[in-house]
């Protein structure tokens, strides 16, 4: 295994590389949605605590 490495290092930096952002991309793509689901959360919570004043506020003026 070793001589092999040894034999065919021209690969290794290009290999490595395409691993690298492989893992790169999959980790950020992750991220990201997992952002949204809790930014989807928030705006969702918002309005329905908007919603609740809105409702208090018509309560109080009949």
């Amino acid at each position: 295994m070793t001589e092999w490495i040894i034999e065919n290092k021209d690969w290794i930096v290009p290999i490595s590389v395409a691993l690298l952002s492989l893992f790169g991309s999959l980790l950020g793509g992750w991220l990201s949605g997992k952002k949204r689901i809790g930014i989807e959360v928030l705006s969702k919570n918002r309005q329905e605590w908007i919603n609740d004043l809105r409702k208090k506020s018509q309560n109080l003026q009949v």
